[in-house]
């Protein structure tokens, strides 16, 4: 690792002639997720990996209500409601499902906001009408540190407009939806800018006892001459969000809209940033990225079956990212050299207690401290000029662990990870429209505080490795003139040290209890493809599928309902929660300029219920939703109409087999969907054209 490391600075400093981007007609789409924080210098024809670019023309055709819609389009995604609202779903990439902590990283102009510790994603806080551009960037990715496993999801916002613009939004739909936005934007002195977006959404949701109040206010302030790009970005937001739990069977048959537990959360989020980019000399350029976020969440109510609990959080995160670059010429060649370091200090302060069962009350405390350091190097050089393109790079994360409780001393602990992740492909664009590419790429997480120190029933697992992916992909992307463009793309990504909960019969003083253990190899293969077909400006549309197997490569044994029982897993049994087969089709007619009709298709393949890893219980099954739009702008007004689940199937998302508080025999847990809604609303520009 270190040979790689000094030959990439070498090569750096072999750079002598900086280099104009020579992309022609036929160029593919200028990407900013390939390094670690946005870059100019890259296209896709110089990424070895998948790497789907979305731009708000095209979001804005897909009729998406909030970006888990629009992201539950695409190739190889995971997607679920575990706590029975539609803002808080649970999303990850290519056979990661989330568990025990999401192995997607968000980042929102650069900044990571998954939640410390669990690594939840607040995806209610992006207001889909701020994205100026997503890229999705499925696999493993080295870059971007630990929880990179499944991938990365990249949101660029909207910058302001170089003249004057404003508008105002209102929505209406289905269970009382009520949603109301506003923007200004445009210059405001010499090299200065700035950009407002304002918004409040209500709604009392599908199940009973499930309403939402979102607040959300983005503020942008940029800098921008010759030499000098920089941005001050402020993001608030305050909600208010009501949690339906699961049901059994049963109960769905009787009431499906009904719920026999719920949750009330009430969350405020600050989140303040810098973005700076300058030129400084010889073809190098200078870039950082620093953040501060804080997030309070107040559980009142978490009434369970058989629990009612409180509980208060103080998340506080301090980021920032350095990075150099330089592109030039190396031997002649076009090169692109990237090294930075990365530093995340995160505080987690977290209260609760409550009444469990017969078990009595409780009462629990922590303050957790995690600390992160990453160094990261990445060359990407033309073997063969423009057709040929070589990438390496190197990523080395110091993480560190200190937890506090507050009530028990002698849980308090604390844990050093280090780990190295490289990444190496290559691409070859030697036919014009045609681009081919192969890779291979580390990542890793590092355990929680949570895992390591597990609260009760759970025993203290002091020694759990931080679980490593490496995945090898292989693929291509093609374009078909004005007929549109396509990918496809295969991958292996093997798992090592995967953590999973386990019963012990001697932990606990010979009791027995649960324990969290690594399982020694798991492995997702896959297929991907994705067409986007269209004819002149009257017709466009996608077709995306995605063939997910993910599986356990280890015999081991694991807890099964009801507790204490055990369950054989058996090599080539499938993990749950993650389908085989995602299919979504979707098609936008234009019979007028400024009118388009909409229909699309998303169809989930059937899946084995989270508790049930041996495969030996009935899958949660498969489902199609058909959705229907259509948009009509006229002047300054755009009016626009959204039906979802259109057939009003009737479906769930999720499924759990645990004890039953009731008969303490094995019961399944499912999360009812939502049925049919309808959503409409009309938009209007009072500034700009």
């Amino acid at each position: 690792m270190k040979v790689l490391l000094a030959l990439l600075f070498v090569s750096s400093a072999a750079h002598s002639q900086t280099l104009v981007d020579q992309g022609t007609a036929d160029a593919f789409k200028r990407i900013l997720g390939a390094a670690r924080i946005e870059s100019p210098s890259f296209d896709l024809g110089r990424v070895p990996a998948q790497l789907r670019v979305l731009t708000a023309e095209e979001i804005a055709r897909s009729g998406a209500r909030s970006l888990q819609e629009l992201l539950a389009e695409q190739p190889g995604v995971v997607l679920f409601d575990e706590v029975g609202n539609g803002y808080e779903q649970t999303l990850d990439l290519r056979g990661f499902n989330a568990t025990p902590i999401p192995t997607t990283v968000v980042l929102v102009d650069g900044v990571k906001i998954n939640e410390p510790d669990f690594g939840a994603v607040p995806w209610h806080s992006v207001a889909l009408s701020s994205i100026e551009r997503v890229e999705i960037a499925p696999g493993p990715q080295t870059l971007y540190g630990k929880n990179a496993l499944g991938g990365v999801v990249n949101v660029v916002t909207k910058k302001p407009a170089a003249a004057a613009t404003g508008s105002a939004q209102a929505e209406f739909g289905s269970f009382d939806h009520q949603k109301y936005e506003a923007e200004v934007s445009g210059p405001l002195t010499g090299p200065l800018s700035y950009r407002f977006d304002a918004s409040r959404l209500t709604e009392l949701g599908y199940r009973r006892h499930s309403r939402a109040r979102i607040h959300q206010f983005d503020g942008r302030l940029d800098y921008h001459d010759s030499e000098t790009h920089g941005s001050l970005l402020y993001h608030y937001t305050d909600d208010s969000l009501q949690q339906a739990g699961s049901l059994t069977a049963d109960e769905i048959g009787q009431d499906r809209r009904q719920n026999v537990s719920y949750v009330n959360t009430d969350n405020l989020l600050h989140s303040v940033a810098v973005n700076a980019r300058r030129r400084i000399v010889d073809g190098w350029t200078g870039a950082f990225n620093g953040s501060y976020r804080q997030r309070l969440n107040h559980t009142p109510t978490n009434q369970g079956r058989t629990s009612t609990s409180s509980s208060r959080s103080q998340q506080d995160t301090s980021a920032a990212t350095f990075q150099a670059e330089h592109a030039g010429e190396l031997l002649g060649r076009k090169s692109v050299f990237v090294v930075g370091a990365e530093l995340e200090h995160d505080k987690i302060n977290a209260d609760s207690s409550g009444v469990f069962g017969g078990f009595g009350s409780f009462n629990s405390g922590s303050v957790v401290i995690e600390r992160q350091t990453g160094v990261f190097a990445q060359e990407t050089f033309d073997l063969w000029p423009e057709l040929v393109v070589l990438t390496a790079g190197v990523r080395h994360d110091r993480y560190g662990v200190q937890s506090e409780d507050k009530f028990v001393p002698t849980n308090n602990g604390s844990r050093i990870y280090h780990h190295a992740s490289p990444r190496v492909g290559l691409n070859v664009n030697a036919v014009p429209g045609l681009q081919l590419f192969a890779s291979l790429a580390d990542a890793f997480r590092a355990p929680t505080a949570d895992e390591i120190n597990a609260l009760g029933p759970f025993s203290d697992t002091p020694f759990l490795k931080p679980p490593k992916a490496r995945s090898a992909e292989a693929g291509l992307r093609a374009r078909f003139g004005r007929w549109g463009d396509g990918n496809v793309s295969a991958f292996r990504t093997m798992v090592h040290d995967e953590i999973f909960p386990v019963f012990d019969p001697t932990a606990c003083g010979g009791f027995g209890c649960g324990q969290n253990t690594n399982v020694n190899r798991t492995r997702r293969d896959g297929v991907e493809v994705a067409l986007h077909p269209r004819w002149d400006r009257w017709i466009d549309g996608f077709v995306h599928y995605s063939y997910t197997e993910a599986t356990f490569q280890t015999d081991f044994t694991l807890d099964k309902a009801p507790f204490p029982a055990t369950q054989n897993v058996r090599t080539g049994s499938f993990l749950p929660q993650v389908p085989r087969n995602r299919l979504a089709l979707g098609i936008n007619l234009h019979p007028l300029p400024k009118l388009t009709l909409s229909a699309d298709e998303l169809c989930v393949g059937s899946q084995y219920i989270f508790g049930d890893e041996s495969n030996t219980e009935p899958r949660l099954g498969g489902y199609c939703l058909l959705g229907l739009g259509g948009s009509y702008e006229r002047g300054p007004a755009l009016v626009f109409l959204r039906i979802a689940n259109a057939l009003d199937r009737k479906y769930e998302s999720r499924g759990i087999l645990a004890t039953d508080p009731v008969t303490f025999g094995p019961q399944r847990f499912l999360m009812p969907a939502p049925g049919i809604s309808v959503n409409g609303g009309v938009r209007y520009r009072f500034l700009g054209t």
